[in-house]
């Protein structure tokens, strides 16, 4: 990391050597982004979950895989993506339909993963830095 944190409270202060990283989640419906008549054509005006990464502008990109499990480890989807810079918008219907840096999982996908609402799922976030790639 270039810089240190700075202006942590006293109590996070020993954190200034590590990186900030925000785990974002948005639930939005598909029928709200814009372009839906072609990206999402033929599928229900359903709710959706957004999980994205950011952190702030670094010289070199983060990546992560970020993996979502349900209770009983039998269901899994994983997704490698760049961590979005804390400058550019973080509202997903602005990078939803032209960024894949992020992973969407349906209502459906939910009732799968908990097993009709009825179990917790986990997340599993792995921080990677792939030298050379933009």
């Amino acid at each position: 990391m270039p810089t240190p944190n700075t202006g942590l409270p006293e109590a996070y202060d020993h954190f200034d050597g590590h990186l900030p990283l925000l785990l974002m989640i948005c639930r939005n419906r598909t029928g709200t982004a814009k372009g839906r008549k072609v990206r999402f054509e033929g599928l229900e005006d359903e709710e959706t979950l957004a999980l994205w990464m950011a952190s702030r502008d670094l010289p070199c990109p983060i990546h992560v895989a970020m993996t979502v499990l349900s209770r009983r480890l039998d269901v899994t989807r994983s997704s490698i993506m760049k961590v979005r810079e804390l400058h550019k918008s973080q509202d997903p219907l602005d990078f939803m339909l032209s960024n894949k840096n992020h992973m969407r999982l349906s209502n459906h996908d939910l009732r799968v993963f908990t097993n009709d609402h009825r179990e917790p799922i986990y997340l599993e976030v792995v921080v990677k830095e792939y030298a050379g790639i933009p």
